[in-house]
């Protein structure tokens, strides 16, 4: 026979906490992120109000409002602090201390009139684009001034991006990162301050439980020295996107998915028809050439990461500064030399993934006017 199988979804108990019989994280983790609020003061109360504030986001997002409530009633009993790394959702992105706290009392009171959150919760979403967009631009041209007075730069990348939900509209991620001209480097979430997620040299990556939301932003952060966690010593930050996974519907799933296949060919060959071309004139009239490549390419998927590989990138090129950058002219930076290079990247590489050679020698803008070549990666299942 078969019955209903129910979850509380809070923390019950706490054992074998004394050494040699496992950390609490490891009892009560449950794939969510609560290791690293188990650290230095840390409490199993924080936890309960984190994992709160996080079911009342996803039964908001289910329009179950009188749930929603009843978690984010529990989750304003502990600090705004806590909360801040999460708040990936509409309209709360970058909010702090009590500013934070009479948002979601706010929001705690919207959930009694559904009507009024669903005609505020459009503006919300355009006022939190636009504070990322600030955010992002904010934080290039700062990275712009450190590499001319420094040659200090970093690159922080998430894969997939966008990801597919895995459990309770979340995901798992890789991150890697790299830098330059910087002795020591952290990723944090949330913020330049929040969440350590992992302390590292020049370079380094990891992978996070099924614990990412939609939103959900890593900030790399410059720390040599004993440097300040403040947005002046950020030197880049990844948001990740979650698409929920579609399961209605098959034929048509099927169909779109032929039909997005389709629309990302005929892009790929009219962007590289035009990028050989401007290559061709550029030849003829003695400017700066460059060519780029991928090896292997095609490449079999990994054993340890189905549909993703690890491949090797090289490039050479007529000018004393090249970058190589990952999705667009301006996308995540991937390595930057003089002349020629090579690079291998983590097993994080999907089907379909472009690389980008950009001549930034004289500060050219991250355009397709300065693509000196572009490569697209074909991974084999």
């Amino acid at each position: 026979r078969s019955e209903p199988i129910g979850h509380i979804d809070r923390v019950m108990s706490v054992y074998g906490q004394h050494e040699g019989n496992g950390r609490p994280a490891e009892v009560i983790s449950g794939g969510e992120p609560v290791e690293e609020l188990l650290d230095e003061g840390g409490s199993i109360e924080r936890v309960i109000c984190v994992r709160a504030f996080l079911a009342a986001m996803e039964y908001e997002r289910e329009r179950k409002f009188a749930d929603a409530r009843k978690f984010l009633s529990r989750a304003l009993k502990g600090e705004p602090a806590w909360l801040e790394p999460y708040c990936s959702g509409d309209g709360l992105m970058g909010l702090t201390g009590e500013e934070l706290r009479q948002k979601l009392t706010q929001r705690l009171r919207l959930y009694r009139s559904p009507a009024l959150l669903s005609l505020r919760s459009p503006f919300e979403r355009a006022w939190s684009e636009a504070r990322w967009r600030w955010l992002i631009a904010k934080l290039k041209a700062r990275s712009h001034l450190r590499l001319r007075r420094e040659g200090a730069v970093g690159s922080i990348i998430a894969s997939p991006n966008p990801a597919i939900a895995i459990l309770r509209r979340r995901s798992a991620v890789t991150l890697e990162w790299k830098s330059a001209a910087v002795a020591a480097t952290e990723v944090h979430l949330g913020r330049p301050n929040g969440p350590l997620l992992s302390h590292a040299g020049v370079e380094g990556n990891m992978k996070t439980g099924a614990w990412v939301a939609d939103g959900m932003a890593f900030y790399l952060q410059n720390v040599a020295g004993g440097l300040p966690l403040t947005l002046e010593n950020t030197l880049d930050v990844v948001r990740v996107t979650v698409k929920a996974r579609i399961y209605r519907f098959p034929p048509l799933t099927r169909l779109r998915l032929r039909l997005e296949r389709l629309v990302a060919e005929i892009r790929w060959r009219w962007l590289h028809a035009a990028i050989e071309l401007r290559s061709h004139l550029r030849l003829q009239h003695g400017y700066v050439v460059g060519y780029l490549s991928a090896s292997p390419n095609p490449v079999p998927s990994s054993a340890k990461a189905p549909g993703f590989a690890s491949v090797t990138l090289g490039w050479t090129a007529a000018s004393r500064a090249v970058e190589v950058r990952m999705g667009k002219p301006d996308g995540q930076l991937i390595s930057r030399t003089s002349f020629s290079g090579e690079t291998k990247t983590g097993e994080w590489v999907a089907d379909g993934t472009l690389f980008y050679l950009q001549n930034v020698l004289g500060d050219l803008p991250l355009t397709l006017e300065n693509t000196l070549d572009v490569v697209r990666i074909r991974v084999d299942d």
